[in-house]
């Protein structure tokens, strides 16, 4: 029976390693399509927010198809799980809600129900991050992360607005990851916030990387023995 050389056996130990790597990639949860300004956009739905750290304070409601009621556990969770644009949580004056969200984000989206021509109907939140070293400062939504969806179907009963924030934003570097983000109804008399749904941009995945960097590795032997 013949064995491998070496060198064979070097590439299918890697091409090994990169097939496991692509599949791992490959079995994340499934994709899901989210109104943006730009027109739809393919999100993980494993990078949704996931989890109530802290239940919101101050005055709150959830609603659906624009009609506004108590929140109960199990409207709350559906509230803010997952990329459901027709059920939100509404934040009232000085409200906080705070979030679990894979530990894998480097930058931070939610989607925000609201007339976007009414500053003091979607602009009043502050928003922060959390990661090992603790809260990050606060940032404020504004017109500069805050833009209307065009087009919108109103599954929620008012338009959706969707708001994008960086990791540098908050003070952490480039790719910075944090693992839960915290809103807060604020400043003005009449300070509400409707949210819909909040996601996290995934930094780059380590196993994919590692992969590519694999077949980099065999393709450069592969033109070093060519050239020898």
């Amino acid at each position: 029976m013949k064995t491998r050389s070496p060198r064979l056996r070097a590439r299918a130990f890697a091409a090994a390693i990169l097939g496991l790597c692509l599949s791992a990639g490959g079995a994340r949860a499934q994709t899901v399509s989210m109104p943006t300004p730009q027109g739809p956009v393919d999100f993980d739905s494993a990078t949704f927010a996931y989890a109530v750290l802290a239940g919101p304070g101050g005055i709150f409601g959830c609603f659906t198809g624009g009609a506004l009621s108590d929140c109960t556990p199990a409207l709350l969770q559906a509230a803010v799980l997952g990329p459901d644009l027709t059920t939100g949580l509404s934040l009232g004056q000085g409200a906080v809600i705070t979030l679990a969200v894979p530990a894998n984000g480097a930058g931070l989206v939610f989607w925000e129900a609201g007339n976007f021509a009414l500053a003091g109907d979607t602009w009043d939140a502050l928003v922060s991050v959390h990661t090992e070293a603790g809260w990050s400062a606060e940032r404020s939504v504004t017109p500069l992360h805050l833009a209307p969806v065009l087009n919108d179907t109103f599954p929620s009963g008012y338009g959706t607005n969707y708001a994008t924030f960086s990791a540098e934003e908050f003070g952490l570097p480039i790719n910075g990851v944090f693992d839960a983000v915290r809103i807060r109804s604020c400043c003005g008399a009449d300070a509400h916030f409707d949210l819909l749904a909040v996601a996290v941009v995934p930094e780059p995945s380590t196993a994919m990387l590692f992969g590519m960097g694999l077949m980099a590795l065999v393709l450069s032997r592969r033109r070093g023995h060519r050239a020898t």
